[in-house]
């Protein structure tokens, strides 16, 4: 019984176990990863990861968080400071006493540091007193307390004359504000002579603050005047004045504006704010009638209109103003008419606000100079914020002006840059003595502009402070600016920058002295051929990638005469160097000064190591959709920290609210309960860790009532790139505008897209396509298809449309951008943008570009590097072969001259090209790309693609380091299961491989990795395999190119990891294949950073050997035949499992033996007892079956015969 219990028990353990392992390998063999994620990444622990916490600054959905950090640095006190501690020492529970009482004096400057324990309130941070001992009539008192810049400790401010610790609790206490920048005003009808004050400041926890008592004269300023106000002071004050308007007031006014600018912004690091009353009370941060805006770069205006200020004679505005320490302002009040009259080549400012038009009137005379056989009128109109479209009738006003399509020449650009050029040909009765042109300014939204009439003559052009001229030059041509120098109110550095868009040009600055008139002053070629032109006379630029800058001191005592008169001529020049139209911006700026930016204007600028440069941002206006404000900036090589501020002019690493270090970066201010304005300022600092290029542009985004979140149109120029972030239901749109005088019925651009999506993360995490639409539009109502020259060329991150661009008109392309995405909401596509019009492709570093190649056609791109490099191509032949070539001008690769030579043999490494070039000077390389296929593969002859890498002269390049495993490349199993669903065998293909590996360890590598990505695919037609597993195209593509589509299978997938999780063998399993013969190719991407380029992660490509397959039929036309089988899985080791057969044999053939046994002795027996019957001396049983035992050894001597019997 007991043998007969434990056979049992085995059996049952044997049983239990093979359906358990039978389960295990079913569900493997479904697809479902064990130990990781969806994609097969595994984390070590068979468990779901944990989301990391929030340590960037971002939340889960790539968004900036709204809370603050403290940002208390290590800042130092200067001046008179308090740093003790000892008021209640930060113990909200200690009453105050008077000995906490400190006393400070009037116009004295007061820094305090305060430590306390956060309690989730205000607590006491100090408390301090002041007398008044001589009395000014007339004048208010000001009391004045400033939190940090960045607004993360904020003071609150109380004052009392009788509570020696006011804090709100008595009915005497004041409260001057909770802002930590605030001021208090106590009127002169409650100040008297020895009266005492006391204040209270208040913080939620450990601040920082400063104090200032100020009690000046009133200064009073009569309309259209401007008064210089300059102060010693080390510490801020606040600029008290008094606008009156004159008593024999023209009735003729219809606004007034109240202007103030800081002159020496170069000196000064902090902003400064502008509040203004009508009437003589005094207005102070909390309590103002008027609110200020932008105008131009350093300064903040008020509007006032007649139609609703109602001005009256000797009615006054009350203006305060808070001026940074040792500030130079320049405050001024000007009136105007309903129709301004402007001046030929001098600009103006004025502001619009939303709906208004602002009338002005432009006259052109004999006397002006200007000759229209020789010369056009351009007009042009730049808004310092806002957009506001511009409007040009000639002689007169329109019957009703209010009606604008009534005006003869308009300019309404989606960016508010308007500009119009009027020629002698399109005037209608010209007169003969002179012109008037008639100027209306239309408020699209609110905004403050710049508004200047000039001759477009490239010898006569005015070149003005802080404002973007965009312009053209042929090859050769010079074009000359005048630089207005002479205004400028003391000694400057000045930086002129010049960046193109198309083409090429260089840039050149002059100094005339004793020259009268800029006719005298130009610049030449002879200037330009003479290298020994001596400085200060003459400068050349320095250039960076089509970037060219000058930088230069301007000292104003040697430009000025005996007589007080200037007597320089300052001209910049910009020269022609591509054929054709060389587009290009240009700019002066003083040299610390922020860059002003616009909505979707590009600037693009390079910077030296260490060198930084400053960028402005205003929002004047705002309403409810407006969700977002975001700052793109695009390192295009090199590297670089970017700062930014809301308060800080110049943020920097310790007074700044957000940083970021990386390859592409944006920052997001977002509409919240905790920040619900996006109104105000914006301050941008980048600095260079390395020399870099970088390109910088800010976009506003609206919330429409659907939830989609959508920004205003950018224009990209024709040849340029464009690059983003696409976030879901939040498309970008741009459009490109082609010149009539180049379109045909065949003219082509192409239209490339190159994109890969991530999780804020760097590296592509998973897989979304963006949508694409392109159409052409005539105007705001009408839009028209584009015809496609061909399909598009689709891959898993590239998209190349060519189209035509053959509408006529003055309408635009428009190419739109957008994420849908419902299962990826929260990931991001990052991509690029380039629409080439032009035989030469511009290219970027570590982008992908593809391109198919017809007979004698070449394809030619230009890499910019900025400085000596090794160029490095990673060359992919999909279709085909191709050749690479190198130039090093455009005319040679025009002329296929190919000066470039490799410094090696192009070199077929992971079943790809190499191809290397030594870039021993900055500049351009030009890449030429041909067929070395004699013979056409359906349409075509190629089709490849190439990676362009920058690494630096010494490095060693990634393929000679890492490559595929010699042990590890692809094996593949395959196996048969029944399917009940489908009620027959299926196929499981299981694909593995190793993964890429370092030399040593990477131990010597400056190569550090950062990532992985595997796109593995499978085919059963192997000349299509190269073009898959190289290119990554569509199968839709195949007919286009003229290639048989019929009869192909195709199945991708992609696997990501982090270097962290980066298993050794990479497994990928594939269902329901048909029977036949396969391929499989695996394309490794792997991301590098190195030692001296730690923010970028490059992408570098390694591609496996093809392996072949095959999946078949037995000959039986039943059960598949098994080609390959996998090995079994099993819930038990082996080494459980084998013992516990061992024994289960053991029992079964000893349960055999005794069955056998037992037969054998039954069988006996039988035939004993029919012996029995035939020997009547045996003994039988009575006919009651009894046996006869009364002779009991009689009885056990017949049990012992009848067992030696049996035996």
């Amino acid at each position: 019984m007991k043998t007969r219990k434990i056979f049992f028990v085995l059996i049952s353990l044997l049983i239990l176990g093979l359906v358990i392992a039978q389960s295990d390998d079913q569900d493997n063999k479904d697809g479902v990863p064990q130990n990781g994620d969806s994609n097969g990444n595994s984390d070590g622990q068979g468990q779901q990861k944990q989301d990391k916490p929030d340590t960037d600054g971002k939340n889960s959905d790539g968004q900036d968080d709204d809370d603050d950090d403290d940002n208390e640095g290590d800042d130092k006190n200067d001046g008179n400071q308090d740093n003790n501690g000892d008021n209640n020492g930060g113990d909200p529970n200690k009453e105050p006493s008077n000995s906490d009482l400190k006393e400070i004096k009037i116009g004295e400057y007061y820094k305090i540091n305060k430590t306390l324990v956060y309690n989730n309130g205000y607590q006491p941070a100090g408390f301090f007193y002041f007398t008044i001992n001589e009395k000014i009539p007339q004048r208010d008192l000001v009391i004045m307390v400033r939190g940090r810049q960045d607004f993360t400790h904020n003071p609150a401010l109380f004052y009392s004359q009788v509570n020696k610790h006011p804090d709100l609790s008595s009915p005497s206490d004041v409260n001057c504000g909770l802002t930590g920048h605030d001021f208090c005003i106590i009127p002169d009808e409650k100040i008297s002579k020895n009266q005492t004050y006391y204040l209270g400041i208040h913080c939620i926890k450990t601040c920082q603050f400063e104090i200032y008592v100020q009690y000046d004269p009133l200064f009073n300023q009569p309309l259209n005047s401007q008064v210089i106000y300059e102060s010693l002071k080390d510490y801020p004050y606040v600029l008290d004045i008094q606008v009156v308007l004159p008593s024999n007031l023209d009735d003729n006014i219809e606004h007034i504006l109240i202007e103030s600018y800081i002159l020496n912004f170069n000196q000064v690091s902090t902003n400064f704010n502008m509040y203004v009353n009508k009437g003589t009370t005094r207005p102070t941060s909390s309590s103002y009638d008027y609110i200020t805006e932008e105008l131009k770069l350093n300064g903040q205006s008020v509007l006032l209109e007649k139609s609703v200020d109602k001005f009256v004679p000797g009615q006054v505005y009350s203006v305060a103003i808070e001026v940074p320490s040792k500030a130079k302002m320049l405050v001024r009040s000007e009136s105007f008419e309903k129709v301004r009259t402007i001046y030929f080549f001098k600009s103006v400012d004025d502001m619009v606000k939303k709906g208004q038009i602002r009338f002005f009137k432009l006259e052109i005379s004999v006397f002006t100079g200007f000759e229209w056989d020789k010369e056009e009128l351009s007009i042009d109109l730049e808004p310092y914020f806002g957009n506001a479209d511009l409007y040009v009738n000639h002689n007169s006003l329109p019957d009703d002006p209010t009606n604008l399509s009534s005006y003869k020449w308009s300019s309404t650009e989606q960016d508010g840059l308007e500009s119009l050029t009027i020629t002698k040909g399109s005037i209608d009765n010209k007169s003969m003595t002179g012109e008037v042109f008639y100027i209306a300014v239309y408020g699209e939204s609110a905004a403050s502009f710049r508004l200047l009439g000039y001759s477009s003559s490239i010898d006569q052009r005015l070149l003005t402070f802080n404002c973007v001229e965009v312009g053209y030059t042929i090859q050769n041509e010079i074009v000359n600016y005048q630089l207005p120098l002479q205004e400028q109110q003391a000694d400057t550095n000045v930086t002129l920058k010049l960046s193109t868009i198309q083409g090429d040009a260089q840039l050149f600055l002059k100094r005339c002295i004793n020259a009268t008139k800029i006719e005298d002053c130009q610049i030449t070629q002879s200037d330009i051929n003479n290298k020994q032109l001596a400085q200060p006379n003459f400068y050349r630029s320095v250039e960076i990638s089509k970037n060219h800058k000058i930088d230069f001191a301007y000292n104003k005592n040697d430009c000025t005469g005996s007589n007080g008169v200037n007597k320089c001529i300052h001209v910049v020049g910009v020269q022609g160097l591509f054929k054709g139209q060389n587009k290009y911006r240009l700019l002066a700026k003083h040299t610390i000064q922020p860059i002003q930016l616009r909505e979707n204007e590009d600037h693009r600028y390079f910077l030296l190591e260490g060198e930084k440069e400053f960028y402005k941002f205003t929002i004047s206006q705002e309403d409810e959709t407006m969700h977002k404000v975001e700052f793109n900036i695009v390192t295009i090589s090199g590297e670089l920290i970017v700062y930014s501020s809301r308060k800080n002019p110049f943020p920097d690493s310790k007074d700044n609210e957000k940083a970021e270090l990386a390859l592409q970066d944006v920052i997001s201010y977002h509409r919240s309960n905790k920040n619900p304005s996006l109104k105000g300022s914006y301050y941008i600092s980048i600095q260079a860790v390395q020399g870099c290029i970088y390109q910088i542009h800010v976009k506003i985004y609206h919330k429409k009532n659907d939830g989609t979140i959508v920004a205003n149109m950018k224009q990209i120029e024709l040849g340029n790139v464009e690059k983003g972030y696409l976030s879901y239901l939040s498309p970008h749109q741009y459009y490109f505008v082609v010149d009539p005088q180049d379109q045909s019925s065949t003219h082509q651009n192409n239209i490339a897209l190159f994109f890969n999506s991530f999780k804020n993360e760097t590296i592509p995490t998973v897989r979304i396509d963006p949508q694409i639409q392109i159409f052409y539009q005539v105007n705001k109502t009408t839009f028209l298809n584009v015809t496609r020259v061909q399909q598009d060329f689709i891959s898993s991150d590239f998209i190349l449309i060519k189209i035509y661009t053959n509408h006529t008109g003055n309408g635009k392309y428009i190419v739109s951008l957008s994420h849908k995405d419902e299962i990826h909401k929260t990931a991001q596509i990052r991509y690029q943008l380039n629409i080439n019009a032009n035989d030469i492709m511009y290219i970027e570093p570590r982008d992908a570009y593809i391109q198919d190649l017809k007979p004698k056609q070449y394809q030619n791109y230009e890499l910019y590097v900025n400085e000596p490099a090794h160029v490095y191509l990673e060359v992919f032949d999909c279709i085909g072969k191709v050749k690479v070539q190198a130039s090093s001008t455009i005319s040679n690769v025009e002329s296929q001259i190919f000066d470039v030579k490799s410094t090696t043999p192009s070199r077929f490494i992971g079943d790809h090209t190499i191809v290397n070039y030594e870039k021993n000077t900055k500049g351009p390389l030009f890449i030429s790309v041909s067929s070395l296929s004699d013979h056409l593969f359906g349409n075509i002859n190629s089709l490849f693609m190439i990676i362009p890498h920058i690494l630096n002269q010494k490095a060693v390049i990634p393929h000679e380091i890492f490559g595929t495993p010699e042990e590890g490349q692809i094996k593949t199993d395959v196996d048969f299961r029944y399917d009940q669903a489908l009620d027959q065998y299926v196929s499981d293909i299981k694909v593995s491989f190793g993964a890429i590996q370092c030399a040593n360890g990477c131990l010597d590598s400056a190569y550090i990795p950062k990532g992985y990505t595997y796109l593995i695919h499978i085919t059963n037609k192997d000349n299509y395999m190269q073009y898959f597993a190289k290119c990554n195209m569509d199968q839709s593509i195949l007919k286009y190119l003229g290639l048989n589509e019929t009869d192909i299978f195709y199945r991708k997938s992609f696997k990501n990891y982090k270097t962290e999780s980066h298993p050794e063998l990479i497994q990928e399993q594939y269902s329901y294949l048909p029977n036949g013969t396969y391929y499989v190719e695996v394309m490794a991407v792997l991301f590098l950073e190195t030692n001296y380029t730690k923010s970028l992660r490059e992408p570098f490509t390694f591609i496996y050997p093809m392996k072949q397959f095959v999946v078949g039929n037995s000959t039986d036309g039943g059960q598949p035949q098994i080609i390959e089988k996998t090995e079994e899985k099993y819930i038990l080791p082996l080494f459980i499992m084998v013992p516990i057969g061992v024994a289960l044999l053991a029992l079964i053939l000893i349960c055999i033996y005794k069955n056998i046994k037992t037969f054998i002795i039954r069988r006996r027996y039988r035939l004993a007892m029919m012996m029995q019957e035939k020997n009547p001396d045996v003994e039988v049983a009575d006919k009651e079956g009894n046996i006869n035992d009364d002779d009991e050894n009689q009885k056990n001597k017949k049990k012992v015969d009848k067992i030696n019997f049996l035996n």
